[in-house]
C-alpha cells in the first residue's frame, strides 16, 4: 500500500447480527474508534454505521 493511500474498509458483525445500532455498541465502537484514531496517523474521511456492518474510509499518512 503506497503513503497516503486512500482505504476503504468494512467490517461486518458474526453472522450478521443486527446489533451495531444498539446505544451500547455503538458506544463501544465509538470509544474504540478514538481509541485507535488518537494513537495512529490516519485521518477518518467517512463512517457510515448500519445495523450488522459498518464502512470506513480513512486516509494514510504520506508519509507511512
Amino acid at each position: 500500500m503506497k503513503p497516503g493511500a486512500t482505504v476503504f474498509i468494512t467490517i461486518v458483525t458474526h453472522n450478521r447480527v443486527p446489533f451495531l445500532v444498539q446505544p451500547g455498541a455503538r458506544k463501544a465502537l465509538h470509544n474504540a474508534w478514538m481509541y485507535v484514531s488518537k494513537r495512529h496517523s490516519f485521518s477518518t474521511d467517512a463512517l457510515c454505521l448500519l445495523p450488522d456492518h459498518h464502512h470506513m474510509l480513512i486516509t494514510l499518512p504520506e508519509y507511512d
